[in-house]
């Protein structure tokens, strides 16, 4: 190849990457440094976003609601209209607002703001492109491909999940805000889920504002918090002292050209194991995002039940009468909110048979740990599900 072809290649290479974020993915650093890779997806995820918006780089991703809006119709990603806000009441308060206690001082009451929490999911063009490849946007598709256990993710798949609540004027400098409308709201909590490990890798953020940031459980970050640990107080919603960001972070801040107002967000904590090395439970949860059921909260359990079903009736369809992805219910009760910890249990998904502990009918079918897939999949025109499991 001579010079002048080499120069036309790297011009070429160099303008199909303009305005493109590098992916972003390190199992090892995933698994061995688990709270800096934490700080390295916050950061790098939270930059300002190349369109005439204003936008996070996640925020050009495309909302979970827009996927499966039409399962007659393959969704499309197009980064001009999704920008858009799409917000949502989080489906964990739709759940259990009606089955709390305010004052149940044990499971941990929601902070004062959580009722009114409106929060968006946003899932990456990789996990999206699976999505439509796979048929995994309606139910039939999503059912064909989880009855062959199919449904696995790519590696550099990413989901987010914020929550927002509603600000004042006065307080845009302390938030990172949007509008909702005509409503002005700041981001309270921010959290992700990536493919990086065969179990997904998570962490979650909180705003040092939120009341309720350390709770029953504290919070731990090895590599951005000084202390690393902050232990809850006796009594709840009292807020903490927003403690100091370490040098390492402040480096990725200012590598990153972020704003000053993203350092009033600590990392609440990270999974990547249902177990700790002594065979005890881990426990993760956002006081927004998982408020009422802190002390019973595991990312990974909890999605781990992430599953449809043909024919069965279970514990809390998706809407009134049968549908074929039925699914299981995301917390062992209500009254009070307790949540699925440590390892899956077989039990979940398999009902043995008479013929012997050697063999099991599958009800359940897993489906990658996302929850969208069985709560926000519809059914195509014309399709029925059977009424009875082996019918």
């Amino acid at each position: 190849m001579n010079l002048i072809n080499k120069v036309i290649l790297v011009l070429l290479l160099t303008c199909a990457n303009v305005g493109q974020v590098k992916a972003l993915s390190e199992p090892a650093k995933a698994i061995n440094s688990p709270d800096e890779y934490a700080w390295m997806l916050f950061t790098q995820l939270n930059t300002e976003a190349k369109v005439n918006a204003r936008a996070t780089v996640w925020e050009t991703w495309i909302e979970q609601e827009d996927i499966y809006a039409d399962p007659t119709k393959a969704p499309k990603w197009n980064t001009t209209t999704q920008i858009r806000k799409n917000f949502n009441q989080h489906i964990h308060n739709i759940l259990l607002q009606n089955n709390r206690l305010p004052n149940d001082v044990f499971h941990g009451s929601p902070a004062p703001f959580v009722a009114d929490a409106i929060q968006e999911v946003r899932v990456n063009k990789t996990a999206f492109d699976y999505i439509v490849d796979k048929e995994l946007w309606y139910q039939e598709g999503l059912l064909k491909s989880a009855m062959l256990n199919e449904v696995k993710f790519p590696i550099l798949s990413k989901v987010i999940k914020t929550t927002w609540v509603a600000i004042e004027e006065k307080d845009k400098s302390r938030y990172y805000w949007q509008m909702n409308g005509k409503q002005l709201v700041g981001m309270v909590a921010w959290g992700i889920m990536t493919k990086d490990l065969p179990m997904w890798y998570w962490a979650t953020f909180e705003h040092v504002d939120n009341v309720g940031r350390s709770d029953i459980t504290g919070s731990f970050d090895s590599f951005g918090a000084m202390p690393a640990y902050q232990a809850p107080n006796k009594l709840l919603n009292q807020g903490y002292p927003s403690g100091k960001l370490t040098p390492e972070v402040m480096k990725l801040f200012q590598q990153q050209g972020l704003a000053k107002v993203w350092q009033n967000y600590r990392l609440k904590g990270t999974q990547t194991s249902f177990t700790d090395s002594t065979g005890r439970a881990i426990i993760v949860g956002n006081s927004v995002q998982e408020a009422g059921q802190i002390n019973t909260s595991s990312c990974m359990t909890c999605h781990a039940r992430s599953s449809v079903a043909e024919g069965v009736k279970l514990a809390i369809p998706p809407k009134p009468g049968l549908a074929p992805n039925q699914f299981p219910n995301p917390f062992k009760s209500a009254k009070p909110a307790l949540g699925f910890v440590g390892p899956p249990d077989p039990q979940w998904f398999y009902q043995a048979h008479s013929r012997g502990p050697e063999g099991a009918y599958q009800l359940l079918y897993p489906v990658d740990f996302l929850w969208q897939l069985p709560l926000l999949t519809k059914q195509r025109t014309g399709f029925k599900a059977s009424t009875e499991a082996g019918e």
